[in-house]
């Protein structure tokens, strides 16, 4: 049997004291989730047998943690200031040129051979790499700090020769760039700010 679609698969309500809260249809959902992003706002998925009434109530139940995840955002957009307004005037192509040659400098000073570059506004990513050495990077990147773009830039490379993020990968990472934990955090901040 097929679950037809009702004539809106979308609604944003305003819920009062969280804002506008963007209800979706999903197919591929199993559950009701929540997700939250400074780019986005609220977000919530809604599986096609649960009603929009059902999704709101699970919405409402979650509010302490909308807010506290807000607060935190807002922290990460005040900290990170100036990535976030560089990212709202951000120029593809410069981007793309920048990264390009940060990428061909860093492939030889570490050893890498990498493939095809592919530059895109990614919602949700800083990068991500084939085995074959093909790498793709958020455009974003241009806007931080270099060496958070160099981290991610040399994870990515790592990438083209250790799937995964297991102990391998780490152990190889850290040989390259041996603070790459202490980078990693200090990009969850940008990752909340320009998300």
């Amino acid at each position: 049997m097929r679950v037809q679609a009702g004539p809106d698969p979308r609604r944003v309500v305003v819920l009062e004291g969280i804002g506008p809260v963007r209800f979706e249809k999903s197919r591929r959902a199993r559950r009701v989730s929540l997700s939250l992003r400074a780019s986005r706002g609220v977000r919530v998925a809604v599986p096609w047998r649960v009603s929009f009434n059902e999704a709101r109530r699970f919405v409402v139940a979650k509010r302490d943690w909308i807010l506290r995840t807000c607060g935190r955002i807002e922290r990460a957009r005040e900290c990170c200031r100036e990535a976030v307004v560089a990212a709202g005037r951000l120029d593809r192509r410069a981007a793309r040129a920048q990264l390009a040659g940060r990428l061909a400098e860093l492939a030889a000073e570490h050893g890498f051979v990498c493939g095809r570059l592919s530059v895109r506004s990614q919602g949700t990513v800083w990068g991500s790499a084939s085995p074959r050495g093909r790498i793709q990077l958020n455009a974003r990147l241009a806007c931080l700090p270099s060496d958070l773009a160099d981290y991610v830039i040399v994870h990515e490379l790592v990438h083209t020769v250790v799937r995964g993020h297991g102990r391998a990968f780490w152990r190889e990472l850290e040989r390259h760039m041996p603070d790459a934990r202490r980078r990693q955090k200090r990009l969850r901040e940008y990752s909340l700010a320009l998300f």
